[in-house]
């Protein structure tokens, strides 16, 4: 571990501000494809070259290279994978069928190597991130980022807003530009307290993420 992350925590990591920046992972999509293993290990490197240490301790800046350190940490301690140690912990009794490591993109495992069918992903999130559950009672208890000038908050692996009685929580994620297919999800879970979850064939730069989020808000309320 380089000396300017020798002081990091497990909550700076899971809250993108263990000053990891640039993103050294983006672009390099296509070695992961079809690499028919983990690459938490390699990509952790690759993170964590000089020129990707460029940001400042305890600023948030959402890297993916965050979760392949974690991704790599987890596979040490539990010496097995991702899926094989979360799956079951993370979906409800009775769901999560669909959830595995993606074929062509398990070499991303931590990140972006997992696929789900929309409905399975929609459980998972309303488990996890229900007001009874153990989560989002604990939210400010657990690792978490607020953004000074805009109030959002990044932790558990989402973004976040406090509300009462429902938080607000949302996340975006794709693969783009690479010699699959593009496709990505999308998931909210509003303060009134409807769901969605979103799996889709298209590359979700911001313009279209902030539609299709218009949408779905509208959709919902």
């Amino acid at each position: 571990m380089p000396n300017t992350l020798s002081d990091a925590t497990l909550g700076q990591l899971m809250t993108m501000t263990a000053g990891l920046e640039p993103d050294l992972t983006q672009g390099d999509f296509n070695r992961s494809y079809r690499y028919g293993d983990t690459r938490n290990i390699g990509l952790s490197k690759q993170a964590l070259q000089s020129r990707g240490l460029q940001g400042r301790n305890g600023t948030h800046f959402y890297n993916n290279g965050s979760y392949a350190l974690l991704g790599a940490l987890l596979e040490a301690l539990t010496e097995t994978d991702n899926v094989a140690t979360c799956a079951s912990r993370v979906f409800p009794d009775g769901t999560g069928e669909t959830a595995k490591f993606d074929d062509d993109w398990i070499g991303l495992a931590a990140f972006g190597g997992w696929s789900a069918s929309a409905e399975d992903y929609l459980s998972f999130v309303m488990s996890a991130y229900d007001p009874a559950g153990d989560i989002a009672p604990n939210l400010l208890r657990l690792p978490n980022y607020r953004n000074p000038e805009r109030g959002w908050y990044y932790g558990v692996g989402t973004y976040f807003r406090l509300r009462s009685p429902h938080n607000i929580f949302w996340h975006f994620g794709a693969l783009c530009g690479t010699r699959a297919p593009d496709q990505g999800s999308y998931f909210a879970y509003y303060d009134n307290g409807y769901a969605v979850s979103v799996n889709f064939n298209a590359c979700s730069r911001e313009p279209l993420g902030i539609a299709l989020d218009g949408v779905l808000w509208e959709a919902a309320h």
